[in-house]
């Protein structure tokens, strides 16, 4: 698996929730709940952009970012698809853990070393196997019954598994993210 570091993780953490702050996210104290709503929301417009089968145009990206903007040539290439959508989820986490305090990186180190030395570790197995739906949920489970680092771990190996760099895709999407209004033109 393409697994970030706890040192990338908690810079990441921190941007996030730095970004999240400048746009207006956090000037109300909100309940855990809520976060991991807004998670479980991400999760939710991947299956649809999956039933749909919208996938990111990395290439077509790069080679547009020649002659167009790179928020014109997010929107056109990557916006609303299931990795741009997988990246929202992740970054949603990173910025629970932000607004927490959590050191979302070593318990990811944790998660992947108990991986590691597991014997009968399948998960890997589960989500080539399984159908995109059954995947998204496992992961929604993981969020409720045994948080946000066990969540995060799903992502990346999801990613993996469907053949994409997640930390690409949230790194890209952080930076289409400052450009946005406040709110991104939302409620909350």
């Amino acid at each position: 698996m393409n697994k970030p570091t706890k040192q990338q993780l908690n810079a990441l953490r921190d941007e996030c929730y730095k970004i999240a702050c400048e746009h207006g996210f956090h000037d109300e104290k909100l309940s855990e709940r809520h976060f991991l709503c807004l998670v479980i929301s991400e999760l939710m417009e991947a299956v649809e952009a999956d039933r749909k089968g919208r996938h990111a145009d990395i290439k077509t990206f790069n080679a547009a970012l020649d002659g167009f903007d790179c928020e014109v040539a997010f929107e056109a290439y990557i916006k609303d698809t299931v990795e741009d959508e997988l990246a929202d989820a992740a970054i949603r986490i990173l910025d629970l853990a932000g607004t927490t305090g959590d050191d979302i990186g070593e318990g990811f180190e944790d998660v992947c070393k108990r991986a590691k030395e597991a014997d009968n570790f399948l998960e890997d197995e589960f989500y080539r196997r399984e159908r995109f739906t059954e995947s998204i949920y496992m992961i929604v489970d993981d969020i409720i019954t045994a948080g946000c680092d066990i969540a995060m771990f799903d992502l990346f190996l999801l990613a993996d598994v469907m053949g994409f760099d997640l930390m690409e895709h949230i790194r890209l999407k952080m930076q289409y993210n400052r450009t946005r209004e406040r709110l991104h033109g939302k409620r909350y």
